[in-house]
């Protein structure tokens, strides 16, 4: 069993750079405009945790529950999110620029506006994400699972698909261009 800590549930406008929180527990805190730059978050639990505009660039949040969380406007640049739990997580217009998303489950996320330029989603599960007008430009999507995913107007342009599952994925948008060598396990009921 894992030494958890509990922290107080209000730690708004702080700083918390190069901090050490890994296996505290975080649920329902608001952490709204903090600075986590650098902050070592591994097997935190922060679910329904309030993140809005708060900067974790190069933070470690591998393993970490962050189920229901709200990452809106959040600056996730360089950040280890590895095995993350993130179902039905809030990251609208959130910055993952570079992140390794890397088998985090992705559920029911809302990415709507994010930008996951050069992310690696290698066998993320993506299913029912919202991803309509998000950046997807030469992010790395092998392998993941994007069975019923809106994909409206997002930009895949040079993403590596190879082996995604695109099942009933929502298409509508592409250029034709970015649809071309991309299969899904059932053709005709995806993008095939």
């Amino acid at each position: 069993m894992m030494p958890w800590r509990t922290v107080l549930n209000v730690l708004q406008n702080t700083d918390l750079q190069n901090t050490d929180l890994q296996n505290t527990v975080l649920q329902n805190t608001v952490l709204q405009n903090t600075d986590l730059q650098n902050t070592v978050l591994q097997n935190t639990v922060l679910q329904n945790t309030v993140l809005q505009n708060t900067v974790l660039q190069n933070a470690d949040l591998q393993n970490t529950d962050l189920q229901n969380a709200d990452l809106q406007n959040t600056d996730l640049q360089n950040t280890d999110l590895q095995n993350a739990d993130l179902q039905n997580a809030d990251l609208q217009n959130a910055d993952l620029q570079n992140a390794d998303l890397q088998n985090a489950d992705l559920q029911n996320a809302d990415l709507q506006n994010a930008d996951l330029q050069n992310a690696d989603l290698q066998n993320a599960d993506l299913q029912n994400a919202d991803l309509q007008n998000a950046d997807l430009q030469n992010a790395d999507l092998q392998n993941a699972d994007l069975q019923n995913a809106d994909l409206q107007n997002a930009d895949l342009q040079n993403a590596d698909l190879q082996n995604a599952d695109l099942q009933n994925a929502d298409p509508q948008g592409y250029p034709q261009w970015a649809l071309k060598g991309l299969q899904c396990i059932e053709p005709e009921q995806g993008l095939g």
